[in-house]
């Protein structure tokens, strides 16, 4: 696998510029498979709150009343319910997380232990992610606090088949939009196009070189090239509100050989610092674990100023399972315009598979 020293990386950042940019139920639709469960999902959007998820297609997906919103059961022995109320700033997560706990975790109640407890970022919004037992049934629950709502995602399976079902629940998470994606002005997209997020009505293919370690979906409007044996970088189309949103992808080697967890926190840290170093301006307002595709990576989101024009970048760091090696994604867009492409990045990362690479 093809790797470099993570120093070479602010310049990547600048080059990907340079190089590109010289100038069920009723709301339940779009069939998609993972690929790497074989998995079935649809996608549904709330009528009302906007909120949006995959889910898959032989589970049983119900609108609930409030303060229950959906619900979704498997065959295979899961649950999992979303409820939101309207955002409380009078109530922190921790607030929210007690409540919760009030009613469900202690004696003689649902839940007998609590196995671990976390703030941490989820796509840009603060969000507490908790794991509880009891009752031979494990449980995880994410609250997440957006600008209008705070919900409660809650899964609930039988202890003994959480680690098969895990990748489900990854998958369900990852996929999670708490809101609505603004959408491209009418000139990017036509006013007959439904309203539903337009990422799965673009065409994508398939970037797939055993050298990266890695394959990822991209639209089949983007530019795609590769500055150096290392890095890969996927720019909107020049004409457009995209002509200035990228995705670079970088393998860099992890300065320590550790378990996978400490490799991308080393390189996640030797990021900053070279940010810190080569972007004088730079604001880091948010960060926290991710999963995608099953691994667990960390994620950076930081503002800039470039040429005087606000910047937004979204960081991911993920260490390959084998080997040394550490991958940085990233996406970077001007501030006004960086939710515009959220929906078609997000399935650009939730379309991240790690290969494995011949020896």
């Amino acid at each position: 696998m093809m790797v470099r020293n993570i120093t070479g990386f602010i310049a990547v950042l600048c080059l990907t510029f340079i190089f590109y940019n010289v100038t069920s139920p009723a709301n339940a639709q779009n069939s998609l498979t993972n690929q790497g469960t074989g998995v079935t999902y649809q996608r549904y959007t709330h009528p009302t709150k906007g909120f949006a998820l995959n889910f898959p297609s032989n589970a049983e997906l119900v609108e609930r009343e409030a303060p229950v919103d959906i619900s979704i059961n498997s065959k295979s022995g899961w649950g999992m319910t979303v409820q939101s109320s309207a955002t409380n700033p009078g109530l922190t997560l921790n607030d929210l997380a007690a409540r919760l706990e009030a009613h469900y975790l202690g004696k003689q109640k649902p839940w007998s232990q609590k196995i671990t407890g976390s703030h941490v970022l989820f796509k840009q919004f603060k969000a507490y992610d908790a794991m509880y037992e009891g009752s031979g049934m494990r449980v995880r629950v994410l609250i997440i606090r957006t600008p209008a709502f705070d919900f409660v995602l809650m899964f609930i399976t039988p202890a003994e088949i959480f680690i098969s079902v895990k990748p489900v629940i990854d998958t369900i998470l990852s996929s999670f939009q708490p809101i609505a994606i603004a959408r491209p002005a009418p000139d990017v997209t036509p006013p007959s196009a439904p309203v539903q997020a337009a990422s799965p009505q673009m065409d994508y293919l398939k970037v797939h070189e055993a050298s990266l370690g890695y394959s990822i979906k991209y639209p089949e409007s983007w530019q795609i090239g590769k500055p150096d044996d290392y890095t890969l970088v996927i720019a909107g189309p020049k004409q457009g509100r995209a002509a200035e949103a990228a995705v670079t992808i970088q393998n860099v080697a992890s300065p320590v050989e550790a378990p996978p967890e400490q490799r991308a926190q080393a390189v996640l840290q030797q990021l900053r610092t070279q940010m810190a170093y080569g972007i004088p301006n730079v604001r880091h307002v948010g960060g926290g674990s991710v999963v995608v595709a099953g691994i667990q990576g960390l994620q950076l989101v930081s503002d800039f100023n470039r040429v005087s024009i606000p910047y937004r970048q979204w960081t991911i760091v993920l260490p390959h399972p084998s080997g040394t090696v550490v991958h940085i994604w990233t996406y970077t867009a001007p501030l006004d315009r960086f939710n515009e492409f959220r929906d078609i990045t997000e399935t650009m990362i939730n379309s991240w598979r790690m290969e494995i690479v011949p020896q």
